[in-house]
């Protein structure tokens, strides 16, 4: 069973072939995984709000959404070169 928001924006659950899968959510645990941080860091920024990174809250639960996730590494990628710039 999987953690999901819907069109709406509303949170739920359901199962679903991995093809018509939602916005899948991941636990702190995952999400920590992903970044390859320890969980209670994590849970730390989101007490302190030390980053902007978005968590769904699902009763006690927080969750992340991969997406979210992504931007977060993005806007903390220093030195990239944009789209048509050069790199001397």
């Amino acid at each position: 069973m999987k953690y999901f928001i819907n069109s709406q924006g509303s949170a739920g659950m359901h199962r679903q072939s991995a093809s018509k899968r939602k916005t899948e959510l991941l636990s702190r645990t995952e999400a920590a995984d992903y970044l390859r941080i320890a969980p209670h860091t994590l849970a730390v920024w989101k007490c302190t709000s030390r980053y902007s990174l978005p968590c769904v809250k699902i009763g006690r639960l927080a969750k992340y959404r991969k997406e979210d996730l992504d931007d977060f590494i993005q806007r903390r990628t220093t030195g990239l070169v944009q789209k048509g710039e050069k790199d001397f």
